[in-house]
């Protein structure tokens, strides 16, 4: 637990000494863990060779165990190796078919890397949310994704949603403010860009709110 909050902190090489010290008790019931964890501390202090050798080691000692998996997906995600990273997505979905983080995974990185047909990926958001109705990042991915493509409606259905139940997030807000505006629903196109202005003081997205709120009121 110590070398995880060193992790958070982004003490990493104090996180890595604790790891270790948790594997170099026999009597801890859980090493798999620790391994993936240390994994992980090395990974984030830039040490590749080590990650991969630590996470390898958790699976080897537990092999359907899914943060693993995930670590390694987010790592070959972050390191530009797609088919890596969605080699091993899938493999976290298949260790834990009811979570709906890595049918998430799975089309963000199919979206990113343009590895299948539009359709494709929003059945694998849409796979997420039945895990999950309200696995907030499949919620704002689809939202944004209808934005694009001027699909309104379902972009406002998943954007409301969003807000609902996951609260603020400045993209957001700013493309639902644009979609009332573009259905000619100016007074709530004015409250959430008034809100946003409110919510995000003395920033650059404030500064936004306001400027498209001076347009829709010319």
């Amino acid at each position: 637990n110590l070398g995880k909050v060193y992790t958070e902190m982004g003490k990493y090489k104090d996180a890595i000494e604790n790891f270790k010290k948790a594997i170099s008790f026999l009597v801890y019931s859980s090493p798999h863990f620790a391994h993936a964890n240390l994994g992980w501390a090395y990974y984030k202090n830039g040490q590749m060779k080590e990650a991969f050798s630590e996470l390898n080691t958790a699976l080897q000692i537990s092999p359907n165990f899914c943060l693993a998996y995930r670590m390694l997906g987010v790592i070959y995600s972050e390191t530009n190796q797609p088919l890596d990273a969605l080699k091993n997505f899938n493999r976290y979905k298949d260790n834990c078919p009811d979570n709906p983080e890595p049918y998430y995974f799975i089309a963000d990185i199919k979206r990113k890397y343009n590895l299948a047909q539009h359709d494709e990926i929003i059945s694998d958001y849409n796979k997420s949310l039945e895990k999950g109705a309200t696995f907030c990042p499949s919620l704002k991915a689809l939202g944004g994704i209808y934005f694009q493509n001027k699909n309104f409606e379902y972009s406002l259905q998943n954007y409301e949603k969003f807000i609902n139940v996951c609260g603020d997030d400045s993209e957001v807000f700013l493309n639902v403010a644009e979609l009332y505006n573009k259905k000619g629903e100016f007074n709530k196109a004015k409250v959430y860009l008034t809100s946003c202005m409110d919510k995000w003081k003395n920033t650059d997205i404030s500064q936004e709110c306001q400027k498209r709120l001076n347009q829709i009121q010319k």
